[in-house]
């Protein structure tokens, strides 16, 4: 990182002046409901990290892609080729590939409602009122098992009183974003039932050019082909929101939230950064070996037609032959250094990515009141039913020639429903949870590898039928200094899954189509212990042990029958961690450190088939690993008007055996997604303040290490991403007072301000690596009037 970088965000919080008084100096307690009751933060005996509105707002956070590194060991991601789809890792633990039939290793949840895949993760979220990230397993609160950690995402209830907001966002590469929401207050003569409308739609031109052939390279090509598009990486989103409050008697309330989320958009920027000419050499050489044998026939033939025939197969394999030899060269010219992002590439199809994402959720609130010996008790029910249809269209070589072209038809529906018993005693707060969940799919994925040369599209198709059911309770016991909190979780999940690849072949290119079924059933006991003591009123600490479980399946994406119809193992960890939370100088100052300590048993990892010319991948299960590390947080309030956060995050992963094949290679396998630090400064200067408005500065650096993305070091070679750090700022001029009660907020923003060049992600076919960059330098205006 450069040195001036490094210098202009650490001396931030020293170098700014002072500025008129804007707020006491006690730092302002945070609620959140991690474990499924307001607590505030400080005494929340787990790691996790917590946005309010205002930094929501500060920082515009829309989705979870925006959260990537703010929290420490904490990355988001989009997945190779796409925008839409979520790689999410906490403290080492990722699911890389976003297919359909595979589970996530950390939970999303939106209000509290499980969603289901990473395929679709990154979407706009209207009316986001907190944001939550939990990092160690999660299972003993929660309706799904997740091993890595989750991420709530809570949205606003609508308010008592009536009242909205519209604003209007315009910036570089023609961004816009405009949204309205409306609060109608109390309906029917009083505030028993409530309701909040919100819309938003937000567009931007693409990030990087698509030109023809000639504008970018000069070398002759006879398979060049036709620009498909003008465009990469541009944004076309439109949210819907609608949420009903009702309180139907005096201890029954219910909530209705519909949402619904439409991006149709141009893919990512594939920029050939790396071929390979060595497997461009043995794929000519099959064809080699072909002509041979049919040739060593044609000699035994007698003239005519068939002799005929055959030699001209013989000629048509050499042909082949000769040009695949020539791809390497005619490649060359499209290469560009992954640490040099282009503003421009050429690409024959780079076609498209459409999702539609629809969720319904109805949350019903019993409180009985008191019940006896189990205290103050409330009963909770959250049904919901979501549904996406995912599209897209890639072409992932780099160039506009016809090699690799890909395509996604997606159709899949969840449905779950959830019941809570929640208690209150004197000295205990318990949950006790029932949950079931359900899951369909059908993927469509056809695949043409070069099609330049006249090899066929493979129709492949897999689907997916799932459901789990669920068990779960925590309770925590208060004895003065002393908590103690133990949690038990019982999983029953079966998985039904069919393949269909009526194209396939071998590597030598004979026929070898195949199709079939798979199911099988797995279950789990988890849970969790610990142990919290008060040293006094500013300092806490807590010891917790829990364990973890993500279900086993079947390799939708397997290139044979034989491993489809292998399911790879559930996955289980055992989590070690001691945290201690502080608040000092009179609240001035808050520190949260956590140290852990997982042991992970077959590890679910994605292994790309990148050598077998495709851009497929599987599941294979490390026998054992160890992730350790820590992780320390701190805000501080420097000045009555100036406060800064900061964070960091150390991680240490190596695997203890990884069995391949009958031999442990575990030194020669890399751990994906697991960069050993990951650090952020945030600085907030209230600037100034007066009657009738204020100034404030928002800035935040974020530091992440170089990673691997892929657990084979050859792939690697051509895919690390280094490390890279990020400035985001803005300048909010708010509480100016407009017509009556109404004000107006204006913001100027700017995101990675260096315009720092990072690679995130690639596609390394062994042929040639396609890589995946962050977004350049970014900014604008938004326009906000709260009435």
């Amino acid at each position: 990182m450069p040195a001036a970088r490094k210098t202009l965000a650490l001396a931030l919080a020293s170098a700014l002046p002072a500025a008129p008084a804007l707020a006491q100096l006690e730092l302002e307690e945070v609620i959140v409901t991690a474990q499924k009751r307001e607590q505030a933060l400080q005494d929340t005996p787990i790691s996790i990290t917590a946005f309010s509105e205002v930094e929501i707002d500060a920082r515009r956070i829309t989705n979870v892609r925006d959260l990537s590194v703010l929290a420490p060991n904490t990355q988001v991601a989009p997945s190779p080729a796409g925008s839409t789809g979520a790689t999410i890792a906490i403290r080492g633990s990722a699911t890389i590939n976003p297919a359909i039939t595979w589970e996530p290793v950390v939970g999303l949840y939106l209000d509290g409602v499980f969603l289901g895949k990473n395929l679709g993760g990154i979407f706009e979220v209207a009316e986001l009122e907190r944001v939550e990230v939990l990092r160690g397993p999660q299972g003993t609160l929660y309706g799904k098992n997740t091993a890595g950690g989750a991420i709530n995402l809570i949205t606003r209830k609508p308010a008592a009183e009536a009242g909205g907001r519209v604003e209007l966002s315009l910036g570089d590469y023609d961004y816009f974003r405009a949204g309205a929401r409306f609060d109608t207050g109390g309906l029917g003569g009083g505030d028993e039932i409530r309701a909040n409308f919100a819309y938003q739609k937000a567009g931007r031109d693409g990030f990087y050019d698509n030109e023809v052939a000639g504008d970018v390279d000069d070398t002759p090509n006879p398979f060049d082909r036709p620009a498909s598009s003008s465009r990469f990486s541009d944004l076309d989103s439109q949210v819907w929101r609608a949420d009903v409050v009702a309180d139907l008697t005096d201890i029954l309330s219910a909530r209705y939230v519909f949402d619904r989320t439409e991006r149709n958009q141009a893919p990512t920027m594939a920029q050939l950064t790396h071929v390979n000419p060595a497997a461009f050499e043995g794929f000519a050489q099959v064809f080699d070996v072909q002509a041979a044998g049919l040739e060593a026939l044609a000699m035994t033939l007698p003239e005519g037609a068939q002799k005929a025939q055959t030699l001209g197969a013989v000629a048509g394999l050499q042909g082949l032959a000769m040009g695949v030899r020539s791809l390497p060269q005619l490649m060359d010219s499209y290469v560009r250094s992954h640490n040099d992002v282009q503003d421009a590439i050429s690409n024959d199809e780079s076609g498209f990515e459409d999702s539609r994402i629809t969720g319904n959720a109805l949350h019903l609130d019993l409180d009985l009141g008191s019940v006896g010996i189990f205290g103050d008790v409330h009963l909770k029910s959250i049904t919901a039913k979501r549904d996406m249809r995912w599209k897209d269209y890639l072409d992932i070589d780099g160039t506009n020639m016809d090699l690799f072209h890909s395509s996604r038809d997606i159709d899949y529906e969840q449905f779950s429903q959830e019941v809570q018993w929640l208690g209150s005693t004197e000295i205990l707060e318990y949950v006790v949870g029932l949950y079931y969940f359900e899951e369909n799919a059908d993927t469509y994925n056809p695949i043409t590898f070069f099609g330049l040369f006249g090899f066929p599209t493979e129709e492949n198709e897999y689907s997916l039928e799932s459901n789990s059911s669920a068990l779960y309770g925590q309770a925590e016991w208060r004895a003065g200094q002393l908590t103690i909190t133990a949690g038990m979780r019982y999983t029953d999940e079966h998985k039904e899954q069919t393949i269909n690849h009526p194209q396939a072949t071998t590597p030598d290119g004979l026929p070898a189509p195949f199709m079939g079924a798979a199911d099988e059933d797995w279950d789990n006991f988890s849970g969790s212990l610990s142990v919290g003591w008060d040293f006094n009123d500013e300092i806490t600490g807590y010891a917790r042990y829990a364990t973890g479980w993500k279900s086993g399946g079947f390799n939708g994406e397997s290139p044979t029958l034989d491993s489809f119809r292998t399911p790879y193992d559930e996955e289980t960890v055992a989590s070690f961690e001691l945290g201690l939370k502080a608040q000092l100088m009179d609240n001035r100052l808050h520190l949260n450190f956590a140290a852990f300590h997982n042991m992970l048993d077959d590890l679910q990892l994605s292994v790309f088939l990148g050598e077998e010319g495709s851009a497929l991948s599987v599941v294979e299960n490390a026998a054992e690993a160890t992730v350790q590390g820590f992780e320390f947080e701190g805000l501080m309030r420097v000045l009555d008007n100036l406060t800064v956060g900061f964070n960091y995050g150390y991680l240490n992963s190596e695997y203890e055996e990884y069995i391949e094949l009958g031999r442990d290679v575990k030194d020669e396998r890399d751990f994906p997604y697991a960069p050993k630090h990951t650090a952020s400064l945030a600085v907030d200067w209230g600037i100034a303040a007066w009657d009738g408005g204020r100034l404030d500065l928002r800035a935040d650096w974020s530091y992440n290490d170089d990673y691997q993305p892929y657990t084979r070091p050859d792939q690697n070679l051509t895919s690390e991403s280094g490390g890279y750090d990020v400035l985001n700022a803005s300048l909010v001029l708010s509480e100016l007072p407009v017509a009556g009660d109404s004000t107006l907020r204006l913001s100027l923003w700017g995101k990675n301000l260096f315009d720092e060049q990072y690679r995130l992600n690639t596609i390394p076919f062994g042929f040639w690596t396609a890589s995946y960059f962050g977004e350049p330098r970014t900014y604008g205006i938004d326009a906000r009037v709260d009435f």
